[in-house]
């Protein structure tokens, strides 16, 4: 859980934050999840990502300080995710990616989110056979 008062920098890029969905945020703010520990927090082991044989498509947004490291460089842009994030996945995860402009880590809850899933919708159809 975060401490009180963080979501905001931690989720939300500064532009983007609408000071009502980081109030709620705030209010309903949660653990992660166990399953994420091993790929997401550590480095000495094999990612588990690599036994992955289902279609992946791996979203951020383009402010995102969880997930996109000094200057937010991993999510200048869609190549540039897919770069970054290409060694993790076989080919069998037929991995596609997606970089939200403008977006914090909560890729869901912001301005633009409606891009977002259209993106979402356009990857799930073309996946399905």
């Amino acid at each position: 859980m975060t401490q009180p008062g963080t979501r905001a920098h931690d989720f939300f890029a500064p532009d983007d934050a609408d000071p009502e969905v980081v109030a709620a945020d705030e209010a309903t703010k949660d653990v992660f999840a166990p399953t994420e520990y091993p790929d997401g927090l550590t480095s000495t082991i094999p990612p588990m990502t690599n036994l992955i044989t289902a279609p992946v498509f791996v979203v951020n947004g383009s402010s995102d300080r969880l997930s996109c490291g000094p200057g937010y460089s991993a999510c200048a842009n869609t190549e540039t995710l897919y770069a970054t994030e290409a060694p993790f996945f076989g080919l069998a995860a037929r991995l596609r990616t997606f970089v939200l402009p403008g977006s914090g880590h909560s890729v869901n809850l912001a301005r633009n989110t409606a891009d977002y899933q259209a993106a979402v919708v356009e990857w799930a159809n073309s996946i399905v056979k």
